[in-house]
């Protein structure tokens, strides 16, 4: 793992009540932005082909922004 941003990953947000709530695609920087969430927690699945697939909990306040930072490790 060498600390670097990932691009073209998938970044899918899942509420507590396990709905759907967002997705994007990481750019260049490695980040994406979900705009317009309800606060409460939900679970970041980060999906890309050349590591594991990686869950985080994050929660979203009102009127916040929330940064999250993942490691991730090579696939098998």
């Amino acid at each position: 793992v060498t600390g670097d941003s990932v691009a073209g990953a998938l970044v899918m947000l899942i509420s507590s009540s396990g709905n759907f709530a967002g997705a994007a695609v990481t750019g260049e920087t490695g980040g994406v932005s979900l705009a317009s969430l309800d606060p409460g927690v939900y679970v970041a699945r980060v999906i890309h082909p050349d590591y594991q697939t990686v869950e985080v909990s994050v929660t979203v306040e009102s009127d916040q922004v929330s940064f999250i930072e993942v490691d991730l490790l090579p696939a098998p």
